[in-house]
């Protein structure tokens, strides 16, 4: 069998680029430099071994959803929730102008590397942040501009959900975990009452209609999850911003289409806060007392479960009523983050009794893993290249940390991939790996999985990206 290599990685979310010294305050890829030395090494070395090798993009290659549908773009720009919600195909094909203009070294060495002899291919799956993969134009400009066209347009693929060979199954994820980010048809994602659109699944708007807003005044909060400790820890540390950030949510809640409708109660209690918020002036003295009188942060902190109930089906944002303590919003928050992570690990199970696949991968979740699956198989979640810092299970003391100094946790990188090497016989070897880390020998022969060091030992908390923006 001749040799061969499969690299697979997930969740760049490519924006249209810093625009200078953090200019683009929406653009959440900062690897550019990493990746393309990495690129070029995975290239130095089929080309010195004469190894095949597939390089896979498992979703959530771009961020459409933080870059806007104009000609031209301005970084400093607020441009309303409807630019960035625009997926019609000509739209599309304007917000990827954005991000290929803004990442030109990341397009070019994927260009280098394909190649017909030694056969080195890109498969590029859609996520729930870029099904704009799917309209064709998207593809035809991704050809042209990686150069995979004429005799060699087949060695770059778009794989409408899934990709299934050698024995080695990918997947992005996002059809198995929160509702929110689920879409009817994930293989032909259109709006089913106008096939000119892209479907806007609910996570979606949350992220143009509200998210957007706020990580343009806080950048770092695109690595935080879950959203839930943000808002109270921020409640308790940073008042004003929570208040504001609140503000922003609650205008938002109208326009969201929540999957169950907003009761007479609720609207009621949105219009109550908001009229609580709406001066900036009034802002301190609500702090002050907030701060200093137990039963009226209690009645405070209720109204706001009230208002915020049912934003999510799954409860991702804020739990029930019932659960007024801070405490208890964090315990529900980390009840999800554990779910989640079951699910993808019981899915990977059926689709590897199923298609007899020997490694299962998914992305999304931005939490790399390796989990041994029945009968020999294996599951591993390929992370992400964007900030992370899991504080699903940190302390009180840790968020103070993290709103008293976010530049020590923003910046954190883990740069995962997932290595697959087949032998001789073609069994195939698997490693969990991260950029930077020296690559092990290729096959072992035995067809196993060899883990990684867990990326988060040794480190501070690595920050993750809440449910519903992932």
């Amino acid at each position: 069998m001749t040799a061969k290599t499969k690299i697979i990685i997930s969740d760049l979310h490519l924006g249209a680029g810093l625009e200078g010294a953090g200019g683009n305050r929406l653009e959440d890829f900062i690897s550019d430099i990493d990746f393309v030395e990495w690129v070029h090494g995975l290239t130095a070395e089929s080309n010195r071994t004469g190894a095949d090798m597939e390089f896979i993009i498992n979703g959530d290659f771009m961020e459409m959803l933080q870059v806007p549908a104009v000609v031209r773009f301005d970084p400093t720009e607020p441009y309303p929730p409807a630019a960035y919600a625009a997926n019609d195909e000509a739209s599309a094909l304007l917000k990827l102008t954005h991000i290929t203009q803004g990442h030109p070294g990341l397009f070019a060495v994927l260009a280098d590397f394909i190649s017909h002899q030694p056969r080195r291919n890109v498969v590029i799956l859609r996520g729930n942040h870029d099904p704009e993969l799917y309209w064709p134009g998207v593809q035809d400009v991704l050809r042209h501009l990686l150069g995979a066209t004429g005799e060699v347009v087949n060695l770059l693929q778009f794989p409408p959900l899934s990709y299934l060979t050698d024995g080695v199954y990918v997947e992005h994820g996002n059809q198995y975990t929160e509702s929110v980010n689920r879409f009817q048809n994930p293989s032909a994602p259109l709006d089913p009452q106008d096939p000119t659109r892209l479907e806007l699944v609910w996570g979606s708007r949350f992220v143009f209609e509200y998210f957007n807003q706020i990580e343009r005044e806080r950048y770092w909060v695109d690595g935080v999850a879950p959203m839930t400790g943000l808002i109270w820890y921020g409640l308790h540390y940073d008042f004003p911003f929570a208040a504001r950030a609140l503000k922003l949510l609650l205008a938002a809640v109208p326009r969201l289409g929540l999957p169950r409708e907003v009761s007479p109660k609720q609207i009621d209690a949105i219009s109550a806060l908001e009229a609580d918020l709406a001066d900036p002036d009034d802002l301190p003295a609500l702090q002050a007392r907030y701060e200093s009188d137990p039963a009226f942060r209690h009645e405070f902190e209720a109204r706001v479960l009230e208002a915020l109930r049912d934003v999510s089906t799954d409860d991702t944002l804020l739990p029930s009523a019932r659960d007024l303590t801070p405490a208890a919003a964090l315990a529900r928050a980390e009840q999800l983050a554990d779910e989640y992570r079951r699910r993808l690990r019981s899915e990977a199970q059926r689709i590897a009794t199923e298609t007899q696949a020997r490694l299962v991968t998914f992305g999304h979740t931005h939490v790399s893993e390796t989990f041994p699956l029945a009968d020999g198989a294996t599951y591993i979640n390929s992370g992400a290249w964007i900030g992370a810092a899991d504080f699903s299970h940190a302390t009180p003391a840790q968020w103070e940390d993290l709103f008293r100094h976010p530049d020590a946790y923003a910046n954190q990188r883990q740069l995962a991939f997932v290595r697959v090497d087949y032998d001789a016989a073609g069994q195939l070897s698997a490693r969990l790996l991260h950029v930077g880390q020296p690559t092990p020998p290729g096959g072992t022969g035995s067809g196993g999985v060899h883990p990684a060091p867990s990326p988060h030992k040794g480190c501070l908390p690595a920050l993750l990206l809440l449910p519903f923006r992932r």
